[in-house]
């Protein structure tokens, strides 16, 4: 009798020296694994000229996915620019996929806050572009509208909006 070996990919979190994002997920790559280390840009002012800037969006940590059975994951410790991987009782912790979902979506603007830009995908005001002024529970938000009368609120569903 032969038991199948089944391959389960899960993210892991690691632990980054300071300002050390970059190197431990290089290193971690050439040793095989699956990194996943979001950035956004960010403008400094450097010598009165304006420059932009890759920054990580999580400082100090990166994601790796791995299956524990079928990879080495106790090198990972020992990798440049890593200071530990997340652990409990001496065995690394998956983050659950609904997490890992929530935090791409987080990390690709997916997420409506106040002030932003939004396009009306559904419903009589289709295509037209507002801007949010109150998130009114977790599934309706408030928008101003720039009309020839005037101002016009008007309150949807968050689904039916897209950020632009």
């Amino acid at each position: 009798m032969f038991t199948l070996k089944v391959n389960k990919m899960e993210f892991y979190v690691v632990h980054t020296k300071a300002r050390q994002e970059s190197k431990a997920a290089s290193n971690l790559v050439k040793q095989g694994f699956q990194v996943w280390l979001p950035y956004y840009s960010k403008e400094r002012l450097k010598k009165k000229s304006i420059m932009l800037t890759k920054e990580p969006f999580f400082p100090g940590y990166l994601f790796v996915r791995m299956d524990l059975q079928n990879n080495n994951w106790s090198k990972i410790n020992n990798s440049y620019g890593v200071k530990h991987l997340l652990k409990m009782n001496d065995k690394p912790v998956p983050l659950s996929k609904r997490v890992i979902k929530k935090l791409k979506l987080i990390v690709n603007g997916h997420f409506i806050k106040l002030g932003d830009s939004v396009k009306i995908l559904k419903g009589p005001m289709i295509n037209k572009v507002g801007t949010v002024e109150k998130l009114c529970g977790s599934e309706r938000v408030k928008i101003l509208f720039e009309a020839l009368s005037g101002k016009l609120f008007t309150i949807l569903r968050r689904v039916d909006i897209c950020k632009i």
